[in-house]
């Protein structure tokens, strides 16, 4: 009889029960020792930020020239969440996550979560991200699906093929905003562009896009092959948006430069 094949989470909340039933036989001396063992190697490996055990990063946009008023935003990074009951370390860091954006002084004007909501996670952890998350006292709170264009084009032609096209594209659609980066840097076959462009088509005036590129409009029949198809593309992509244009040098040349001339 082949032995029981147990999962990563099995294995963990086996640990963990473990874990906890050795701290029951520790003295206090004893107690204090692994924990400060396990906090500092937590913080040596990066684990534990000095601030919050999930890190929440918070950004904040300078006021122009012409006076208009600057905007700060928090950020809550990827927690892997799970069911409770399955795990229950990632709930807590959750929490943990949201107290922190919660005490933050003054408050952020708008919160990103980029957690298993903005990874097409499953039912139950969709309803407990957003029952942990309604807690968060900023006034603005955006679910936000970010990837890059490759990666989507495959997952829609995957769907496509199995018969589930819409159903990924229902899913797609309890997000606010789709973050799509790099798009038209790989060419696209037809396959490619066809299922790229539903996706564009079912998201017209149902929710929000946010699209780089290194391609200006009059090269997008580069990416959907027929001046039909590229058309009408852009017409359903320009009508509501902002269009932003950025003529400025790279970051990552700039970046690289400086530690070039550091290192001389």
């Amino acid at each position: 009889m082949k032995p029981k094949i147990k999962s990563i989470e099995t294995k963990y909340m086996q640990e963990r029960q473990e874990f906890f039933s050795g701290l029951k036989n520790l003295d206090r001396r004893s107690f204090l020792k692994v924990s400060a063992a396990a906090m500092g190697a937590a913080a040596a490996s990066g684990l534990l930020p000095g601030h919050s055990f999930c890190p929440v990063s918070v950004a904040q946009a300078a006021a122009s020239s012409d006076s208009s008023p600057s905007f700060r935003f928090a950020y809550i990074s990827d927690s892997h969440l799970y069911e409770k009951k399955i795990n229950d370390r990632f709930v807590r860091a959750l929490l943990h996550a949201v107290e922190d954006v919660n005490n933050l002084d003054p408050q952020p004007d708008f919160v990103f979560y980029g957690g298993d909501l903005a990874q097409l996670g499953q039912p139950k952890e969709l309803e407990l991200g957003a029952q942990i998350l309604k807690d968060v006292k900023a006034p603005l709170r955006m679910k936000v699906y970010f990837t890059i264009c490759d990666s989507i084009v495959q997952q829609l032609l995957r769907a496509k093929r199995d018969l589930e096209l819409d159903k990924l594209l229902k899913k797609l659609s309890r997000f606010d905003v789709i973050m799509i980066d790099d798009f038209g840097y790989v060419k696209q076959d037809r396959d490619e562009m066809e299922v790229l462009f539903t996706l564009l088509a079912y998201r017209y005036e149902r929710g929000s896009m946010l699209i780089t590129s290194n391609l200006p409009f009059s090269k997008w029949e580069m990416i959907f092959k027929d001046p039909m198809t590229t058309a009408a593309a852009i017409d359903r992509l320009v009508h509501h948006s902002v269009v932003l244009e950025l003529n400025v040098p790279s970051y990552r040349a700039e970046q690289a430069m400086k530690r070039k001339n550091k290192n001389k």
